[in-house]
């Protein structure tokens, strides 16, 4: 109980949640209008025996003209500054980056 096994309702919900999740990920129009950009690092798997915690960084648009809230753009393995720099020159737009304003570390720290 709990598990996942092949065939079971769980892999049918990941498959729709991928046929409807790839379409939006993909989407260059998602990233219009970022001018601050946060990022923040996560644990994703808790360590266990054999096995460190894995980490994720979320890439964020922050708050700002025309959006009023913040919203998740990416979530990218690991809590590097290669993992982050990876995303950003490898996955956008240059005119998209030197449009930033403002970056950052952290964004939802009280």
């Amino acid at each position: 109980p709990g598990r996942c096994r092949p065939g079971s309702r769980s892999g049918t919900v990941m498959r729709a949640v991928r046929e409807h999740g790839a379409p939006l990920v993909d989407d260059p129009g998602r990233l219009a209008g970022v001018v601050p950009a946060g990022v923040d690092e996560t644990a994703f798997l808790a360590a266990r025996r054999g096995q460190h915690t894995q980490f994720v960084t979320g890439i964020v648009a922050m708050a700002g003209p025309g959006r009023p809230r913040a919203k998740l753009l990416d979530v990218v393995p690991g809590r590097t500054r290669s993992a982050v720099e990876q995303w950003f020159s490898g996955f956008c737009d240059p005119a998209w980056r030197d449009a930033i304003g403002t970056a950052s570390l952290d964004p939802f720290r009280g």
